[in-house]
């Protein structure tokens, strides 16, 4: 029995932090952790601000979210 799965990289097959470029004092949406549903692809609001500094995702992105609790 042979398999169909190959073997390769994860780096070949998905991008992993790809360069995004904003500019700093320029408006764009805002999604405040606070708003993501936990498991939820939705969206359910968002806002606009002027970006400083901070992470950046483009639309589709996964993200992938790790919390410390106390």
């Amino acid at each position: 029995m042979t398999s169909e799965w190959k073997e390769c990289k994860v780096g070949n097959v998905i991008y992993i932090n790809p360069v995004e470029t904003l500019k700093k004092r320029e408006v764009y949406k805002k999604i405040p952790m606070e708003k993501l549903i936990p498991f939820c692809r939705d969206i359910p609001e968002f806002e606009y601000s002027e970006y400083s500094v901070g992470t950046k995702f483009r639309n589709y992105d996964t993200i992938i979210v790790k919390e410390h609790f106390k």
